[in-house]
């Protein structure tokens, strides 16, 4: 059969010296310092540039310019003190709590869109800092703490249009299982994740009031049956210190990595530091390790070119009717013995073809083998069988040699009227397996045609193929 093409792509992109790259908030206005004015009563989050309500709720905008006796200055109010903002002069605060007899289970967020989307398996780390409000004694007291409060993160925004409803996300940067009661000193909330696609952020409290931790007595009393939150200083991070691949000439040393946020450092090497000295190619990974338990990774591949070539031009080969294509990182100049000079190799004949590199470190030579092969696969299925019990040849099984990973992907019987009497899908040829019954009776003795389709790997190649024939049904 004609086999398509073989097609192999390897892609990297390649420096030659090391980078070093700065941390980039992907939250913007992250500290609530860029207003359109300042806040003259609560409810005005929308005043901050970029922050938004997702559910139809009331967030708090709070900044040092808000006149005292507002509801919105810092530090003192009318009747609650208010902390000073963790940086610059303002921060948000939520509800994130209420008492089931109170208002039920109404939340309010704080949302913002990102400067980028989060890419795919890319890490990130996420942190935001919060602390409670403290009422003045004159006012009362008793004061309700909770547990749970969170950053998530959404592809699409969200335009909740049930007030004060509760989000229903999995936050995954959060405080949960410890009730946060400290008035006094703000806390650090964070985690690593891995990036999908996701372009906002959310902070609140997205679990039920039955899964929220609280203190019972106060949170359940009068007009205290609600906890109240600060939000400042929030973060993404997105962890990305290495390229994927370095160039590395014979006796070149370089430097490689970068400092991340606050982070400790672990290497591979056994190395401690954020930037380390390198002179032989190899993988090389760091570890940044944030807050003492949070870990986020990235890798290197250090090559030479001796190094590149070796590992990506081995003598191969490819399906008769097909062709080969070789894709090597563009770091020279190329020059083939059938005259091409592109990165890219192409033939659809065998024979032995010689590469002379040419780059910064040098000039190369390699050669590579190329055979073109039959890569018929040998399917057999008997022409005969008789299903009455003996023992011998009841059923009518397949036998395959031929590459790995065979798959069926279609086997039908047909009789001799051209009604389907049996049909396999996607499964393994060992499944097939036919015992001449047909709607719980036995087949009439007669010719059958069978038609089987199916996939297998061969020289790295999948394959398709298809074996048409017919036997006899002896009762």
């Amino acid at each position: 059969m004609k086999q398509t093409n073989l097609v192999i792509i390897i892609i990297y992109t390649l420096i030659s010296t090391s980078i070093v790259k700065s941390q980039t908030n992907y939250v913007p206005n992250a500290s609530f310092e860029e207003i359109e004015h300042c806040p003259e009563v609560g409810s005005q989050l929308i005043l901050a540039k970029g922050w938004f309500s997702p559910n139809i709720g009331t967030p708090d905008l709070f900044n040092n310019c808000a006149k005292q006796g507002t509801g919105t200055s810092l530090p003192v109010s009318s009747f609650s003190i208010y902390r000073l903002p963790k940086s610059g002069k303002g921060c948000a605060g939520i509800y994130t709590y209420y008492t089931p007899g109170f208002n039920s289970e109404d939340r309010e967020y704080a949302s913002i869109k990102l400067l980028k989307s989060l890419k795919s398996n890319k890490s990130y780390y996420f942190e935001f800092y919060t602390v409670t409000r403290y009422f003045l004694q004159t006012v009362g007291s008793s004061q309700c703490f909770s547990d749970a409060i969170g950053m998530a993160v959404t592809k699409d925004t969200i335009i909740e249009t049930t007030p004060f409803k509760r989000l229903n996300l999995k936050p995954i940067a959060f405080n949960k299982g410890k009730i946060l009661d400290d008035t006094t000193g703000w806390t650090k909330i964070s985690n690593i994740y891995r990036g999908n696609g996701e372009k906002y952020i959310h902070i609140g409290n997205f679990e039920p009031n039955a899964t929220t931790l609280n203190t019972k007595e106060s949170c359940e009393s009068g007009f205290f049956g609600h906890s109240y939150y600060f939000i400042d200083d929030v973060a993404v991070y997105e962890y990305d210190p290495l390229p994927d691949t370095l160039l590395l000439c014979k006796g070149q040393s370089m430097q490689i990595g970068s400092r991340f946020l606050d982070a400790k450092y672990k290497w591979n090497t056994g190395a401690t530091d954020s930037v380390i000295s390198i002179n032989k190619a190899g993988r090389y990974i760091v570890t940044a390790i944030m807050n003492g338990k949070h870990e986020l990774s990235d890798t290197v591949y250090i090559l030479d070119p001796k190094t590149i070539l070796s590992a990506f031009l081995n003598d191969t080969s490819f399906c008769k009717g097909g062709n080969i294509n070789l894709s090597l990182p563009n770091i020279g100049r190329f020059k083939w013995s059938n005259t091409s000079i592109s990165n890219i190799f192409s033939t659809n004949l065998g024979g032995s073809y010689q590469l002379t590199l040419t780059t910064d470190c040098g000039t190369y030579q390699h050669e590579i083998n190329v055979t073109e092969e039959d890569c018929n696969c040998d399917v057999y299925i008997p022409n005969i069988f008789s299903p009455n019990d003996d023992q011998r040849n009841d059923e009518l099984n397949c036998y395959v040699k031929c590459g790995k990973q065979f798959k069926v992907l279609s086997f039908q019987i047909f009789d001799r009227w051209g009604n389907q009497v049996y049909l396999l899908t996607n499964a393994l040829y060992s499944s097939i397996s036919w015992n001449g019954t047909f709607q719980n009776k036995l087949a009439e003795q007669g010719l059958y045609t069978y038609y089987l389709e199916y996939n297998y790997v061969k020289n790295k190649q999948t394959l398709k193929g298809r074996k048409v024939g017919d036997f006899f049904l002896i009762n």
